[in-house]
């Protein structure tokens, strides 16, 4: 089975002073999806804390997800699908 990657955080310490200071609208406006959004932003040459949440997916935590062989049968339908779980 494989990692699965299940969270990504960024925390950086850019703001809005930072924001204010950017010279067209664009340059934030572009890199955010939305306002909900959390801004993933920062300034060149300062720290970026990354923390990634993983899972190892072997034959017992699909189990485990599972109740019964009929909700696997329905969840993956080639091996492919269990492969990427």
């Amino acid at each position: 089975m494989a990692i699965r990657i299940v969270d990504v955080k960024l925390t950086t310490n850019y703001s809005w002073q930072n924001i204010r200071g950017q010279a067209d609208w664009n340059a934030v406006k572009n890199t955010n999806v939305n306002w909900q959004q959390l801004l993933q932003t920062t300034t060149i040459g300062q720290m970026v804390k990354i923390e990634v949440e993983v899972s190892e997916n072997t034959w017992l935590s699909i189990r485990d997800n599972h109740l019964t062989w009929q909700k696997i049968k329905e969840k993956f339908t080639s091996w492919l699908d269990i492969k990427n779980y």
